[in-house]
């Protein structure tokens, strides 16, 4: 999926995904050190093969498209 992305507009990061209960639990101790948020909160987000409350299941994944990055940088669009 990520493949045509990159074909089309170059090198991308891919800055968070996939995160195991375990690695999440981690992350959102210590106040919140690492910017994780409670795994019932990720569910079906970054946590993709757990359901959430309303029973959706789903998936979260922050992609930078680093083409895009100087007109952010410039507009902050």
């Amino acid at each position: 999926m990520l493949e045509p992305i990159q074909a089309q507009f170059g090198r991308i990061n891919i800055r968070s995904a996939y995160r195991s209960p375990e690695v999440n639990a981690k992350g959102a101790e210590n106040g919140n050190q690492y910017n994780c948020a409670s795994n019932e909160s990720n569910f079906a987000g970054h946590i993709w093969d757990y359901r959430d409350a309303e029973g959706h299941l789903g998936g979260t994944v922050c992609i930078i498209v680093n083409a895009f990055v100087p007109y952010y940088e410039r507009t902050g669009d």
